[in-house]
């Protein structure tokens, strides 16, 4: 049993489950994994329905996709309608299956055929719905379910104190420039506080100079880390500079880059996209993530510079997407994610 407010969720990058990290009102931050299986819903003719029940009971399928199951339910289809529809709910046991699924009924038929809902909301942001929370609820976990204490209210004052740091990495090209191909020189660590009390220490500015090889010095980087234990660590452009340049000399020693909580390493969640919008072609860095704390990104965060943690924490709640994954993301998406939380919703 333990209680504590959801700091992040995300699939599990070796299980079928879902990671949950709470942070307790002590300070400490703890992972538990939960089962949970994601669902998408289908609406057509009853005989259409019917064909794509036989389909997906082959054992192929279940196989392909991580186990099948398939049932009628009555639900919404259209904003506004007063009127439920009958869908065929088809659950996996892997979230990462939906988008296949979803294309192998398309595949069977005309694009007039089925009509296919609940693929849109991210893994976490549809887990976390699932459960009846939201990022930063109160929750209680018991016996592998997560029940929420309190209101759903997003007042600030239930929040509990977020300690953060700050993390600079000063490599430079031939040019002078910050690079992530450039040498590192230093790093610098700022422990921030949680905004209610003093922190406990100022900046510490490591040298690589100063250790005997590139294996002491990333050690190094990585105890004072762990030894603030922030929740949030903040970078400027640290996606593209800081965790590549960090990463990079990591590598070169064939060690791991350890900033998580539970000894977790720096995961990159995502690769660099490049997306047409709104008549643009705009790149979006890779994504950098750490297990038990949130990485925000001010360089690369449009609602992080704009709005600061507080913002991000609010839309955080009012999107159902993790805060670390949510500064990621553009004013756009998440206007689409607050969008399709509310359609969840509505049922």
């Amino acid at each position: 049993m333990a209680e504590g407010w959801i700091l992040d969720a995300y699939p599990d990058r070796i299980s079928d489950k879902m990671t949950v990290w709470l942070k307790h009102r002590d300070g400490s931050a703890t992972r538990h994994l939960l089962d949970w299986s994601a669902a998408i819903h289908v609406h057509s003719s009853d005989e259409n329905l019917k064909s794509l029940e036989e389909m997906l009971s082959r054992p192929s399928y279940r196989y392909m996709h991580g186990g099948l199951t398939t049932r009628r339910e009555s639900h919404y289809i259209e904003h506004g309608s007063s009127a439920l529809r009958e869908v065929l709910a088809i659950r996996v046991g892997r979230a990462k299956s939906i988008g296949k699924i979803a294309n192998s009924i398309l595949s069977i038929g005309s694009w007039k055929d089925f009509e296919i809902f609940s693929v849109d909301p991210r893994p976490a942001q549809r887990f976390l719905h699932d459960m009846g929370v939201r990022p930063f609820s109160r929750v209680l976990i018991d016996g592998g379910k997560i029940c929420a204490l309190g209101s759903d209210s997003m007042d600030s004052q239930d929040l509990p104190p977020l300690r953060k740091a700050s993390l600079l990495v000063n490599c430079r090209d031939p040019l002078g420039k910050r690079s992530a191909s450039g040498s590192i020189e230093w790093v610098e660590i700022k422990d921030l506080g949680d905004g209610h009390s003093k922190s406990e220490e100022r900046a510490i500015r490591m040298s690589s100079k100063d250790f005997s090889d590139s294996v002491e010095f990333i050690q190094s980087i990585s105890e004072h880390i762990v030894r603030i234990d922030p929740d949030i660590l903040v970078t400027d452009k640290g996606d593209s500079i800081d965790f590549p340049a960090l990463l990079s000399e990591a590598l070169s020693e064939k060690i791991d880059l350890r900033f998580g909580r539970g000894g977790g390493k720096v995961d990159r969640r995502r690769g660099a996209v490049t997306n047409w919008s709104y008549g643009e072609l705009l790149r979006s860095e890779a994504y950098h993530a750490i297990d038990g704390r949130a990485h925000v990104d001010f360089g690369h965060s449009f609602i992080a510079r704009e709005g600061g943690i507080e913002g991000l924490i609010e839309v955080s709640r009012m999107s159902g997407i993790p805060l670390q994954d949510l500064s990621r993301l553009s004013p756009g998406s998440a206007i689409s994610a607050i969008q399709i939380r509310q359609s969840m919703e509505d049922g």
